[in-house]
């Protein structure tokens, strides 16, 4: 996604902060929700509206927190 985003790293971090609804992560996933219109009209690179659709693009990844040395666990309280 940075790569067909191009620009400069700033433009690409303001990028990812417009596209970017919500971020989700609990024990197991990782689920980053984008806004569906801003997406389509970035990867399409035409001037779409915004309102042309309003139900986001869910991203979702299994993931595996370890803990490492004297890490706090932040998960399970101690």
């Amino acid at each position: 996604m940075a790569a067909a985003l191009g620009g400069s790293p700033g433009e690409r971090a303001k990028l990812v902060r417009e596209l970017v609804e919500k971020i989700i992560v609990d024990e197991k996933t990782i689920i980053i929700k984008l806004r569906r219109g801003l997406l389509l009209a970035r990867m399409s690179r035409h001037p779409h509206s915004e309102a042309a659709s309003d139900s986001a693009v869910e991203l979702t990844a299994t993931a595996a927190f370890t803990r490492r040395g004297a890490e706090p666990n932040w998960f399970c309280p101690d």
